[in-house]
Protein backbone atom coordinates (compact mmCIF):
# COMPACT_ATOMS: atom_id res chain seq x y z
CA UNK A 1 0.00 0.00 0.00
CA UNK A 2 2.00 2.69 -1.40
CA UNK A 3 -0.29 5.45 -1.49
CA UNK A 4 -0.17 7.20 2.21
CA UNK A 5 -4.31 8.34 0.70
CA UNK A 6 -5.00 4.69 0.82
CA UNK A 7 -3.79 3.77 3.58
CA UNK A 8 -5.63 6.64 5.49
CA UNK A 9 -8.50 5.42 3.89
CA UNK A 10 -7.98 1.62 4.79
CA UNK A 11 -7.04 2.70 8.90
CA UNK A 12 -10.90 4.62 8.93
CA UNK A 13 -12.30 1.69 7.06
CA UNK A 14 -11.12 -0.85 9.68
CA UNK A 15 -12.17 1.46 12.51
CA UNK A 16 -8.31 2.44 13.31
CA UNK A 17 -9.74 6.61 13.01
CA UNK A 18 -6.46 7.92 15.34
CA UNK A 19 -3.85 6.02 12.94
CA UNK A 20 -5.66 7.39 10.20
CA UNK A 21 -5.51 11.17 11.54
CA UNK A 22 -1.47 10.94 11.76
CA UNK A 23 -1.30 10.14 8.36
CA UNK A 24 -3.32 13.03 7.57
CA UNK A 25 -1.01 14.95 9.45
CA UNK A 26 2.13 13.77 7.83
CA UNK A 27 0.68 14.84 4.46
CA UNK A 28 -0.79 17.95 5.38
CA UNK A 29 2.30 19.76 4.82
CA UNK A 30 3.20 18.23 0.91
CA UNK A 31 -0.12 18.87 -0.43
CA UNK A 32 0.50 20.82 -3.27
CA UNK A 33 -3.31 21.92 -4.91
CA UNK A 34 -6.46 22.32 -4.30
CA UNK A 35 -7.49 18.55 -4.93
CA UNK A 36 -5.21 17.50 -2.77
CA UNK A 37 -6.55 19.58 0.34
CA UNK A 38 -10.30 18.68 -0.96
CA UNK A 39 -9.73 14.59 -0.64
CA UNK A 40 -7.87 15.01 2.58
CA UNK A 41 -9.95 17.25 4.17
CA UNK A 42 -12.76 14.73 2.95
CA UNK A 43 -10.62 12.44 5.04
CA UNK A 44 -10.74 14.28 7.99
CA UNK A 45 -14.45 14.50 8.37
CA UNK A 46 -14.87 10.47 7.85
CA UNK A 47 -12.22 10.39 10.85
CA UNK A 48 -14.21 13.10 12.93
CA UNK A 49 -11.18 14.53 13.22
CA UNK A 50 -13.10 18.34 12.62
CA UNK A 51 -10.08 20.34 13.85
CA UNK A 52 -8.22 18.79 10.58
CA UNK A 53 -11.14 19.46 7.95
CA UNK A 54 -11.32 23.22 9.41
CA UNK A 55 -7.07 23.56 8.48
CA UNK A 56 -7.71 21.82 5.38
CA UNK A 57 -10.89 24.76 4.35
CA UNK A 58 -8.98 27.64 5.95
CA UNK A 59 -5.85 26.65 3.67
CA UNK A 60 -8.04 26.48 0.85
CA UNK A 61 -9.85 29.42 1.41
CA UNK A 62 -7.12 32.11 2.21
CA UNK A 63 -4.56 30.34 -0.23
CA UNK A 64 -6.58 29.95 -3.30
CA UNK A 65 -7.88 32.08 -5.52
CA UNK A 66 -11.06 30.02 -6.08
CA UNK A 67 -14.58 30.64 -8.44
CA UNK A 68 -17.39 32.68 -6.27
CA UNK A 69 -19.22 28.85 -6.49
CA UNK A 70 -15.74 26.99 -4.91
CA UNK A 71 -15.24 29.92 -2.26
CA UNK A 72 -18.40 29.53 -1.32
CA UNK A 73 -18.46 25.38 -1.29
CA UNK A 74 -15.69 26.09 1.16
CA UNK A 75 -17.08 28.92 3.14
CA UNK A 76 -20.26 26.09 4.09
CA UNK A 77 -17.26 23.88 4.94
CA UNK A 78 -15.51 26.44 7.25
CA UNK A 79 -18.64 27.12 8.82
CA UNK A 80 -19.54 23.15 9.20
CA UNK A 81 -16.00 23.21 11.11
CA UNK A 82 -15.98 26.09 13.56
CA UNK A 83 -19.63 24.60 14.59
CA UNK A 84 -18.26 21.26 15.47
CA UNK A 85 -15.94 22.75 17.34
CA UNK A 86 -17.80 24.35 19.59
CA UNK A 87 -17.12 27.79 18.19
CA UNK A 88 -20.41 29.76 17.11
CA UNK A 89 -18.72 33.25 16.99
CA UNK A 90 -16.13 32.14 14.34
CA UNK A 91 -19.01 30.36 12.51
CA UNK A 92 -21.34 33.32 12.13
CA UNK A 93 -18.76 35.62 10.88
CA UNK A 94 -18.79 33.48 7.88
CA UNK A 95 -22.47 32.87 7.81
CA UNK A 96 -22.91 36.71 7.29
CA UNK A 97 -20.50 36.59 4.69
CA UNK A 98 -22.28 33.75 2.41
CA UNK A 99 -25.59 35.48 3.33
CA UNK A 100 -24.15 38.68 1.75
CA UNK A 101 -23.71 36.09 -1.60
CA UNK A 102 -27.14 33.86 -0.98
CA UNK A 103 -29.51 35.31 1.30
CA UNK A 104 -32.22 32.40 0.43
CA UNK A 105 -30.12 29.74 0.82
CA UNK A 106 -32.13 27.36 2.85
CA UNK A 107 -29.47 25.43 4.55
CA UNK A 108 -27.24 28.18 4.97
CA UNK A 109 -30.26 30.01 7.19
CA UNK A 110 -30.42 26.46 8.99
CA UNK A 111 -26.91 27.00 10.14
CA UNK A 112 -27.25 30.28 10.98
CA UNK A 113 -30.63 29.12 13.58
CA UNK A 114 -28.33 26.41 15.04
CA UNK A 115 -25.30 28.89 15.49
CA UNK A 116 -28.31 31.51 17.33
CA UNK A 117 -28.92 28.61 19.29
CA UNK A 118 -25.39 27.67 20.32
CA UNK A 119 -25.11 31.24 21.53
CA UNK A 120 -28.22 31.46 23.66
CA UNK A 121 -29.92 33.85 21.23
CA UNK A 122 -32.52 31.34 20.64
CA UNK A 123 -35.66 33.68 20.03
CA UNK A 124 -33.42 35.38 17.20
CA UNK A 125 -32.53 31.26 16.26
CA UNK A 126 -36.40 30.43 16.15
CA UNK A 127 -37.35 33.69 14.11
CA UNK A 128 -34.90 32.18 11.51
CA UNK A 129 -36.43 28.67 11.21
CA UNK A 130 -40.09 30.22 10.76
CA UNK A 131 -39.03 32.61 8.31
CA UNK A 132 -37.83 29.63 6.17
CA UNK A 133 -41.18 27.53 6.20
CA UNK A 134 -42.75 31.01 4.92
CA UNK A 135 -40.55 30.75 1.63
CA UNK A 136 -41.13 28.13 -1.07
CA UNK A 137 -39.58 25.24 -0.21
CA UNK A 138 -39.66 21.03 -0.93
CA UNK A 139 -41.06 18.70 1.50
CA UNK A 140 -37.78 17.45 3.02
CA UNK A 141 -36.67 20.70 3.62
CA UNK A 142 -39.79 21.13 5.79
CA UNK A 143 -39.28 18.51 7.57
CA UNK A 144 -36.17 19.32 8.58
CA UNK A 145 -37.25 22.71 9.55
CA UNK A 146 -40.01 21.22 11.77
CA UNK A 147 -37.36 18.51 13.06
CA UNK A 148 -35.47 21.98 14.42
CA UNK A 149 -38.40 23.71 15.65
CA UNK A 150 -39.47 20.34 18.04
CA UNK A 151 -36.91 21.85 20.76
CA UNK A 152 -38.37 25.53 20.14
CA UNK A 153 -42.14 23.84 20.77
CA UNK A 154 -40.61 21.82 23.78
CA UNK A 155 -39.26 25.00 25.21
CA UNK A 156 -42.63 26.65 24.69
CA UNK A 157 -44.75 24.61 26.37
CA UNK A 158 -45.98 23.00 23.22
CA UNK A 159 -44.72 19.61 25.02
CA UNK A 160 -46.88 16.95 22.79
CA UNK A 161 -46.01 18.87 19.74
CA UNK A 162 -42.34 19.77 20.20
CA UNK A 163 -41.76 15.92 21.42
CA UNK A 164 -43.80 14.35 17.96
CA UNK A 165 -41.47 16.58 16.09
CA UNK A 166 -38.13 15.81 17.30
CA UNK A 167 -38.52 12.29 18.08
CA UNK A 168 -40.94 11.36 14.63
CA UNK A 169 -38.32 13.71 12.57
CA UNK A 170 -35.23 12.59 13.73
CA UNK A 171 -36.69 9.20 12.45
CA UNK A 172 -37.45 10.54 9.33
CA UNK A 173 -33.81 11.86 8.83
CA UNK A 174 -32.42 8.17 9.74
CA UNK A 175 -30.87 9.80 13.10
CA UNK A 176 -31.47 6.17 15.07
CA UNK A 177 -31.27 2.35 13.68
CA UNK A 178 -33.05 1.24 11.41
CA UNK A 179 -34.60 -2.62 11.73
CA UNK A 180 -35.60 -4.46 8.92
CA UNK A 181 -39.25 -5.82 9.85
CA UNK A 182 -41.80 -5.87 7.83
CA UNK A 183 -43.33 -2.25 7.00
CA UNK A 184 -47.07 -3.90 7.23
CA UNK A 185 -46.46 -4.79 10.91
CA UNK A 186 -45.32 -1.50 12.26
CA UNK A 187 -47.29 -0.01 15.21
CA UNK A 188 -47.83 3.96 15.33
CA UNK A 189 -50.45 4.23 17.80
CA UNK A 190 -53.32 2.25 16.32
CA UNK A 191 -55.65 0.72 18.70
CA UNK A 192 -54.25 -2.81 19.34
CA UNK A 193 -55.39 -4.71 22.84
CA UNK A 194 -53.78 -7.97 23.12
CA UNK A 195 -51.18 -7.89 19.98
CA UNK A 196 -47.66 -8.78 20.99
CA UNK A 197 -45.62 -5.83 20.18
CA UNK A 198 -41.58 -5.88 19.76
CA UNK A 199 -40.32 -2.12 21.28
CA UNK A 200 -37.24 -1.63 19.11
CA UNK A 201 -34.26 0.33 20.46
CA UNK A 202 -33.36 2.18 18.45
CA UNK A 203 -30.43 4.74 20.19
CA UNK A 204 -28.04 4.41 22.28
CA UNK A 205 -28.17 2.65 25.76
CA UNK A 206 -29.18 6.35 27.23
CA UNK A 207 -31.98 5.87 24.95
CA UNK A 208 -33.00 2.32 25.94
CA UNK A 209 -33.26 3.76 29.97
CA UNK A 210 -35.18 6.47 29.20
CA UNK A 211 -37.64 4.85 26.50
CA UNK A 212 -38.25 1.09 28.59
CA UNK A 213 -40.23 2.88 31.18
CA UNK A 214 -43.18 3.25 28.31
CA UNK A 215 -43.36 -0.66 28.30
CA UNK A 216 -45.84 -0.32 31.48
CA UNK A 217 -48.24 2.65 29.22
CA UNK A 218 -48.02 -0.07 26.56
CA UNK A 219 -49.12 -3.13 28.77
CA UNK A 220 -52.08 0.04 30.76
CA UNK A 221 -53.38 -0.15 27.21
CA UNK A 222 -53.84 -3.57 26.41
CA UNK A 223 -50.81 -4.56 24.57
CA UNK A 224 -48.13 -7.34 24.87
CA UNK A 225 -44.98 -5.11 24.99
CA UNK A 226 -41.22 -7.01 24.44
CA UNK A 227 -38.11 -5.15 24.20
CA UNK A 228 -35.53 -5.82 21.36
CA UNK A 229 -32.30 -4.30 21.86
CA UNK A 230 -28.96 -6.22 20.45
CA UNK A 231 -27.51 -4.52 23.72
CA UNK A 232 -26.66 -7.74 26.22
CA UNK A 233 -25.40 -5.23 28.61
CA UNK A 234 -29.26 -3.91 29.87
CA UNK A 235 -31.41 -6.71 28.66
CA UNK A 236 -30.37 -8.36 32.14
CA UNK A 237 -31.14 -5.45 33.72
CA UNK A 238 -34.68 -4.78 32.01
CA UNK A 239 -35.43 -8.41 32.58
CA UNK A 240 -34.87 -7.91 36.66
CA UNK A 241 -36.60 -5.03 36.40
CA UNK A 242 -39.71 -6.95 35.30
CA UNK A 243 -40.00 -5.72 31.33
CA UNK A 244 -40.15 -8.75 28.96
CA UNK A 245 -36.81 -9.13 26.61
CA UNK A 246 -35.32 -10.67 23.34
CA UNK A 247 -32.77 -10.48 20.95
CA UNK A 248 -34.29 -12.62 18.54
CA UNK A 249 -37.65 -12.65 16.59
CA UNK A 250 -38.35 -16.65 16.22
CA UNK A 251 -40.46 -16.96 18.73
CA UNK A 252 -43.56 -14.49 18.24
CA UNK A 253 -46.59 -14.90 17.41
CA UNK A 254 -47.84 -14.57 13.52
CA UNK A 255 -49.72 -11.58 14.08
CA UNK A 256 -46.97 -9.77 16.27
CA UNK A 257 -46.38 -6.07 15.67
CA UNK A 258 -43.37 -3.91 16.46
CA UNK A 259 -42.28 -0.37 16.98
CA UNK A 260 -39.18 2.04 17.25
CA UNK A 261 -39.24 2.91 21.07
CA UNK A 262 -38.41 6.47 21.18
CA UNK A 263 -42.08 7.78 19.93
CA UNK A 264 -43.75 5.44 21.68
CA UNK A 265 -45.16 8.66 24.16
CA UNK A 266 -45.92 10.27 20.86
CA UNK A 267 -48.08 7.34 19.46
CA UNK A 268 -50.00 7.19 23.19
CA UNK A 269 -50.61 11.24 23.20
CA UNK A 270 -48.91 10.92 26.90
CA UNK A 271 -49.03 14.54 28.83
CA UNK A 272 -46.26 15.58 30.96
CA UNK A 273 -46.88 14.33 34.37
CA UNK A 274 -47.64 10.90 32.71
CA UNK A 275 -43.99 10.83 32.06
CA UNK A 276 -42.71 9.65 35.38
CA UNK A 277 -44.06 7.24 37.75
CA UNK A 278 -41.29 6.57 40.35
CA UNK A 279 -38.39 4.58 39.58
CA UNK A 280 -38.42 1.83 37.29
CA UNK A 281 -35.35 0.32 37.19
CA UNK A 282 -32.79 -1.01 40.32
CA UNK A 283 -29.54 -2.26 41.73
CA UNK A 284 -28.77 -5.98 41.69
CA UNK A 285 -27.14 -4.98 45.04
CA UNK A 286 -23.69 -7.42 44.50
CA UNK A 287 -21.15 -5.38 44.24
CA UNK A 288 -18.80 -4.47 46.76
CA UNK A 289 -19.09 -1.73 49.16
CA UNK A 290 -17.34 1.95 48.47
CA UNK A 291 -15.83 4.08 51.21
CA UNK A 292 -16.50 7.05 52.06
CA UNK A 293 -19.33 8.76 54.66
CA UNK A 294 -20.89 11.22 51.72
CA UNK A 295 -20.44 9.43 47.77
CA UNK A 296 -20.82 11.56 44.95
CA UNK A 297 -20.66 9.83 41.27
CA UNK A 298 -19.34 12.02 38.70
CA UNK A 299 -19.10 11.86 34.64
CA UNK A 300 -17.73 15.02 33.03
CA UNK A 301 -18.04 13.56 29.03
CA UNK A 302 -19.35 10.93 27.55
CA UNK A 303 -18.12 8.86 24.44
CA UNK A 304 -15.37 11.08 22.72
CA UNK A 305 -16.47 9.55 19.42
CA UNK A 306 -19.70 11.10 18.96
CA UNK A 307 -20.49 13.94 17.14
CA UNK A 308 -21.52 16.44 19.85
CA UNK A 309 -19.67 15.09 22.52
CA UNK A 310 -17.27 17.93 22.58
CA UNK A 311 -20.77 20.37 23.36
CA UNK A 312 -21.75 18.47 26.57
CA UNK A 313 -17.90 17.87 27.87
CA UNK A 314 -17.57 19.62 31.28
CA UNK A 315 -14.02 20.39 32.43
CA UNK A 316 -12.53 17.70 34.88
CA UNK A 317 -10.83 19.64 37.06
CA UNK A 318 -13.16 22.29 37.10
CA UNK A 319 -15.88 20.30 38.26
CA UNK A 320 -13.82 18.51 40.84
CA UNK A 321 -13.64 22.06 42.37
CA UNK A 322 -17.41 22.55 42.76
CA UNK A 323 -17.47 19.77 45.41
CA UNK A 324 -16.70 20.15 48.86
CA UNK A 325 -14.18 18.33 50.69
CA UNK A 326 -16.17 15.97 53.00
CA UNK A 327 -17.46 14.00 49.54
CA UNK A 328 -15.28 11.17 48.32
CA UNK A 329 -15.65 11.23 44.85
CA UNK A 330 -15.76 8.52 42.43
CA UNK A 331 -15.19 8.85 38.68
CA UNK A 332 -17.93 6.85 36.35
CA UNK A 333 -15.64 7.40 32.98
CA UNK A 334 -14.98 4.21 31.10
CA UNK A 335 -13.15 5.05 28.41
CA UNK A 336 -10.27 7.94 29.79
CA UNK A 337 -8.36 8.25 32.57
CA UNK A 338 -9.21 11.17 34.37
CA UNK A 339 -6.48 10.98 37.40
CA UNK A 340 -6.97 13.84 40.12
CA UNK A 341 -5.67 13.12 43.75
CA UNK A 342 -9.21 13.73 44.96
CA UNK A 343 -10.76 10.99 42.86
CA UNK A 344 -11.29 7.64 43.03
CA UNK A 345 -11.61 5.88 39.92
CA UNK A 346 -13.87 3.16 39.21
CA UNK A 347 -13.01 2.12 35.87
CA UNK A 348 -11.34 -1.51 36.87
CA UNK A 349 -14.30 -2.19 39.19
CA UNK A 350 -16.98 -1.94 36.35
CA UNK A 351 -17.27 -4.85 34.30
CA UNK A 352 -21.17 -4.28 32.79
CA UNK A 353 -24.25 -2.26 33.36
CA UNK A 354 -25.10 -4.55 36.61
CA UNK A 355 -21.95 -3.41 38.38
CA UNK A 356 -22.86 0.39 36.82
CA UNK A 357 -26.15 0.18 38.79
CA UNK A 358 -24.80 -1.35 41.59
CA UNK A 359 -22.39 1.62 42.14
CA UNK A 360 -24.46 4.49 41.23
CA UNK A 361 -26.59 2.98 44.05
CA UNK A 362 -23.93 3.47 46.52
CA UNK A 363 -23.65 7.17 45.44
CA UNK A 364 -25.45 10.22 47.52
CA UNK A 365 -25.78 12.15 44.44
CA UNK A 366 -24.65 11.51 40.92
CA UNK A 367 -23.42 14.39 38.73
CA UNK A 368 -22.83 14.11 35.05
CA UNK A 369 -22.99 15.76 31.73
CA UNK A 370 -25.52 14.66 29.51
CA UNK A 371 -24.52 10.72 29.44
CA UNK A 372 -26.24 7.73 29.99
CA UNK A 373 -24.89 7.44 33.31
CA UNK A 374 -27.48 10.17 34.37
CA UNK A 375 -30.50 8.61 33.01
CA UNK A 376 -29.31 5.29 34.68
CA UNK A 377 -29.30 7.72 37.88
CA UNK A 378 -32.46 9.37 37.37
CA UNK A 379 -34.56 5.84 35.81
CA UNK A 380 -33.34 4.90 39.88
CA UNK A 381 -34.66 7.53 41.71
CA UNK A 382 -30.95 8.33 42.64
CA UNK A 383 -30.35 12.17 43.38
CA UNK A 384 -28.61 13.49 40.80
CA UNK A 385 -27.57 16.41 38.86
CA UNK A 386 -26.92 17.03 35.16
CA UNK A 387 -25.10 19.57 33.58
CA UNK A 388 -26.57 20.38 30.23
CA UNK A 389 -24.71 22.29 27.48
CA UNK A 390 -26.41 24.79 25.32
CA UNK A 391 -27.23 21.88 22.54
CA UNK A 392 -29.11 20.01 25.12
CA UNK A 393 -31.08 16.78 24.42
CA UNK A 394 -35.03 16.80 23.66
CA UNK A 395 -35.48 15.46 27.65
CA UNK A 396 -33.93 18.80 28.82
CA UNK A 397 -35.21 21.12 26.71
CA UNK A 398 -38.02 22.25 28.69
CA UNK A 399 -36.49 25.23 31.33
CA UNK A 400 -36.55 24.73 34.79
CA UNK A 401 -34.19 23.14 37.33
CA UNK A 402 -36.61 20.18 36.91
CA UNK A 403 -37.89 17.80 34.48
CA UNK A 404 -40.94 15.35 34.02
CA UNK A 405 -38.53 12.58 32.61
CA UNK A 406 -37.38 11.92 36.14
CA UNK A 407 -39.26 14.64 38.47
CA UNK A 408 -37.95 16.03 41.72
CA UNK A 409 -35.15 13.81 42.35
CA UNK A 410 -32.83 15.19 39.59
CA UNK A 411 -31.98 18.63 39.40
CA UNK A 412 -30.74 20.22 35.55
CA UNK A 413 -27.94 22.87 35.64
CA UNK A 414 -27.95 24.88 31.86
CA UNK A 415 -24.97 26.01 30.40
CA UNK A 416 -25.49 30.06 28.89
CA UNK A 417 -22.30 30.78 27.15
CA UNK A 418 -20.99 28.49 24.76
CA UNK A 419 -17.72 26.22 25.78
CA UNK A 420 -18.00 27.96 29.42
CA UNK A 421 -19.40 25.83 32.59
CA UNK A 422 -18.55 28.58 34.87
CA UNK A 423 -22.59 29.43 35.45
CA UNK A 424 -23.66 25.76 36.05
CA UNK A 425 -20.91 24.97 37.78
CA UNK A 426 -21.49 27.97 40.28
CA UNK A 427 -25.31 26.28 40.27
CA UNK A 428 -23.40 23.15 41.23
CA UNK A 429 -20.86 24.14 43.88
CA UNK A 430 -23.91 26.00 45.83
CA UNK A 431 -25.94 23.41 45.06
CA UNK A 432 -23.62 20.77 46.75
CA UNK A 433 -22.86 22.51 49.71
CA UNK A 434 -26.56 22.80 50.94
CA UNK A 435 -27.30 18.83 50.39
Amino acid sequence: MNDPLSTAKFLIDINQKEKAKIVLDLMFPYAQNIEHFDELGQLYVRCKSFDGSLKIALKMYNDFSLPTEEKYKVRTNIIRGYLQLNKPEDALKFIQLSLKDNPDDPELRMEEAFTYFLLDRKDLGEKVLRDILTKPHDEELGRKVKFNLGTYDLRNGLFKKGLREVLLGGRAFNSWHEFPFPKTNLWQGEPAKGKTILVCAEGGIGDEIISVRFMKHLKERGLNPIWFSNSKAVINIFERCGFPCMSNVKQLPDDWLWTYSMPVPSYLELEQNELWYGPYLSPIRKAPKLEGKKKIGIKSMGNPHYDQDLHRTVPFEQMIDCIPEDYTIYSFHMDEDFNHPRVINLKDKIKNWDDTFDYIDQMDIVVSSCTSLIHAAGAMGKLSVVLTPLLNYYTWAIPGHKTKWYNDNLTIFRQKRYDNWDLPLAELKEYLHEN
